[in-house]
């Protein structure tokens, strides 16, 4: 039986799809939270809260709604490609999760700092909000909405926070405490639990900026990717740890490079396979030209220099 590997765009797409219901049961509750409220606005406790819920759970709606067809179609043919890469990889190997720990600890440190900001930048956001709200109060009743917004945009910072550190421990937990497998081939790489990059599936906003093999220790295979389109591009880093066993396997990756210069075979890994194809296929014809004699591959070369300048437009008078 072909072991399946999880696919985190169909793991999206489910979220998805959860997200959009309960948006729009937050939805029918803001609409039953301002039917009974007497006042009908957002001078009241309720008020507030049905304000605030309507605008959270309408964005949610609407973002996930354009999420859903669009992981939906990623999930189809990421299934498609990960069904291949275990039948084929170009590499696959397994590691220990404290060598994953020893090549990872300056993505920990790079998680808490950012972490640390929000939580700074929160706390200045929700001062300044409140002491906002206090001067351009005028009488006592309208002094107590700065207290609901301020409770709520509390309650929104502390949960974000809660959950972003959560997340963090829990990618470091889980990773550092399990072995891991990694599926590499032309366009895509796996690693356990369930992450995966495929700059060669179309949509998925993934691009291979860089992929080497670290010879420090622990021994790594270090890729960087591009995240995004257009203004909105960042830069992603993996550090995967190579078990020595397994270290032939995955030099032989980059084995063109003595030939073919030191990023070539960076550069032909990181292209889709009918791109990959293309190139190969003109190599191989460089390298038929290259085996002529040399008398033919000098008529060869007149014919083409020929067909050039008769094919080129003549120029204006």
């Amino acid at each position: 039986m072909t072991k399946q590997l999880q696919n985190p765009y169909a793991t999206a797409f489910a979220w998805a799809k959860r997200i959009a219901l309960g948006s729009l049961v937050g939805l029918l509750a803001a609409f039953v939270l301002w039917r009974i409220d007497p006042e009908k606005g957002i001078t009241s406790a309720i008020g507030v809260s049905s304000f605030f819920l309507s605008m959270i759970s309408g964005v949610a709606l609407l973002i996930s709604l354009i999420c859903v067809p669009l992981y939906a179609s990623l999930a189809r043919r990421c299934g498609e490609q990960l069904r291949e890469l275990v039948v084929n990889p170009t590499a696959h190997w397994t590691f220990q999760g404290s060598e994953w720990a020893k090549c990872n600890q300056n993505q920990l440190r790079k998680k808490r700092f950012h972490l640390t900001v929000f939580w700074i930048l929160g706390v200045l956001c929700l001062a300044g909000a409140w002491a906002y709200f206090l001067s351009v109060s005028n009488s006592p009743s309208e002094r107590s909405l700065p207290l609901y917004v301020a409770l709520a945009l509390l309650v929104c910072v502390v949960l974000i926070g809660s959950v972003w550190h959560l997340s963090i421990q829990r990618w470091w937990t889980f990773n550092s405490e399990r072995e891991g497998e990694v599926y590499l081939a032309p366009g895509i790489l796996w690693y356990s639990p369930s992450t995966m990059y495929a700059w060669g599936l179309a949509g998925s906003f993934v691009k291979l900026h860089n992929i080497e093999l670290v010879h420090e220790e622990p021994i790594r295979l270090h890729c960087t990717f591009v995240l995004g389109a257009g203004q909105n591009q960042q830069l992603k880093e993996v550090d995967l740890p190579v078990p020595p066993e397994k270290l032939e396997e995955v030099q032989a990756l980059f084995a063109q490079e003595a030939l073919f210069g030191p990023s070539f075979a960076r550069r032909l890994l990181a292209l889709d396979e009918k791109s990959r194809e293309e190139v190969l296929r003109g190599m191989a014809t460089l390298q038929a030209v290259a085996e002529m004699p040399e008398e033919q591959r000098e008529a060869l070369f007149k014919a083409v220099a020929e067909a050039d300048a008769n094919a080129a437009p003549e120029p204006e008078k």
